[in-house]
C-alpha cells in the first residue's frame, strides 16, 4: 500500500457563466497514489453547481503537450 507523500497539480478548475470565466475555483491535485484532490481556492460552499472547466497544469520540466493521464 502506498502512502500519499507527493502531489502535483493536474488541472485548474474555473467556474463558467454565460461562457465565460467567472472566476477561479480551485487547483486539481494528484497524489503519488492516483488519487485526486481538489484544494479549494474559494468556500466550497459558494458554488451553487454549473458549467465548469478544467485547464490542465503542467510542470516546467515536463513536455506540455504529452498528456498521458487517462481521459
Amino acid at each position: 500500500m502506498n502512502d500519499k507523500q507527493t502531489a502535483k497539480p493536474i488541472y485548474a478548475v474555473y467556474e463558467l457563466k454565460d461562457d465565460q470565466i467567472e472566476r477561479q475555483l480551485g487547483i486539481l491535485f494528484e497524489w503519488n497514489t492516483g488519487e485526486t484532490e481538489m484544494r479549494w481556492l474559494v468556500p466550497p460552499a459558494s458554488f451553487e453547481g454549473g458549467q465548469i472547466l478544467k485547464v490542465p497544469l503542467n510542470a516546467c520540466d515536463e513536455d506540455p503537450t504529452k498528456d498521458d493521464r487517462a481521459p
